[in-house]
């Protein structure tokens, strides 16, 4: 079974810059190719949440599922 991953608009933004910080201190191929690291990432993600780490701060206090954020929208990287 595969899931879908969704960004939040802060988490699109991030990237973005991140590509853009990249892109200006090393290269565009260096951007492209962190960029894609993070999207097979995501793939993998999509085809095993349960492979995903909990944060720590949120085990400590007993919450082992986490909700999906509302305010999210799905975009490609």
């Amino acid at each position: 079974m595969s899931f879908q991953v969704f960004l939040t608009r802060d988490t699109v933004r991030d990237l973005e810059e991140l590509d853009e910080t990249i892109s200006a201190s090393d290269s565009g191929d260096k951007a492209d190719y962190v960029l894609s690291k993070i999207d097979t990432a995501m793939q993998r993600l999509c085809e095993s949440p349960e492979r995903s780490a909990r944060p720590r701060e949120l085990l400590a206090l007993g919450v082992g599922e986490v909700d999906p954020i509302p305010d999210t929208v799905k975009q490609p990287l």
